[in-house]
């Protein structure tokens, strides 16, 4: 872990560096460790080839985002951690021109029809929360108005390995 925070303070530095072109890959000394930046895709992906770690950022979907899990229409970023023993972390966070209403009764509606359970209904601040489990999946939403009158949406999606539940 302390070599991901490593690669994390160097990161800016990498970008900087990177002048003219738009991918670059820096492995560890112990060949373990390897941090990839695409400037053109907008991606970092961190992968720590003895655990199977993998960190993942976006300005899109993953590309093993489930099909199952309703998406509002907006601008998307995301971001993925995997391998820790079959468990893994998504979060999106979408900015929406739809709003708070629409977006709400879109989750509420989507979730149902995909056979996700509502475990969680409220709200914080005028925020709604709503949070779902389906499978070995749990998933939470939280939603809040933006000042142009849009919505923003913070969805974290936990895929929860054999162990997960002890250390989650």
């Amino acid at each position: 872990m302390r070599r991901f925070a490593v690669f994390f303070f160097i990161l800016p530095f990498i970008l900087a560096g990177c002048g003219g072109s738009k991918e670059v890959t820096v492995t560890d000394e112990t060949n373990r460790v390897t941090t990839t930046v695409d400037e053109k895709a907008e991606e970092f992906t961190m992968e720590d080839k003895a655990s199977g770690t993998k960190i993942e950022v976006r300005q899109d979907l993953p590309k093993d985002f489930p099909s199952d899990v309703p998406v509002v229409s907006g601008k998307v970023q995301s971001g993925a951690l995997s391998g820790l023993g079959g468990s893994g972390l998504t979060t999106l966070t979408i900015t929406t021109e739809d709003s708070l209403e629409k977006v709400v009764e879109f989750y509420k509606t989507g979730m149902a029809k995909e056979g996700w359970t509502l475990t969680y209904d409220a709200a914080f601040n005028e925020n709604p929360i709503l949070s779902y489990e389906k499978d070995n999946r749990q998933i939470q939403i939280m939603m809040e108005r933006t000042s142009e009158g849009g919505s923003r949406v913070n969805l974290m999606l936990r895929c929860l390995g054999p162990w997960a539940f002890a250390v989650i």
